[in-house]
């Protein structure tokens, strides 16, 4: 078996599995990633130098793009999750200066 055929196998068992990725998850990473995978195969179809470069180049802004959206969308999680603690920390504060303002009305009682 030659590395061609390697190399379409991986392909489309990558495919698939961004696809389903995809569908399950939405993320805008999962999808670039979808359309980079087969482009990696076009340089089975032209020895071309400028074909071979253009492919290239392509490629490059595909990974680019793929990590922006990757890091961003991680960026948002973590900016969700320290607004979520933020919001905790705010809802114990103040469950804890009731508690002491029931402790200081029930101490003052004569």
């Amino acid at each position: 078996m030659t590395y061609f055929y390697l190399h379409m196998i991986l392909i489309v068992v990558a495919m698939i599995f961004f696809l389903f990725e995809y569908k399950k998850e939405k993320k805008i990473y999962q999808l670039i990633l979808l359309i980079w995978i087969p482009f990696s195969g076009l340089r089975y179809i032209s020895d071309n130098r400028i074909f071979l470069i253009g492919v290239g180049i392509f490629q490059f802004i595909l990974f680019g793009l793929m990590l922006f959206f990757l890091f961003k969308e991680k960026k948002s999680a973590l900016d969700k999750s320290s607004e979520n603690k933020q919001a905790d920390l705010s809802e114990i504060e103040k469950e804890e200066k009731e508690k002491e303002v029931i402790v200081d009305d029930s101490t003052n009682i004569k």
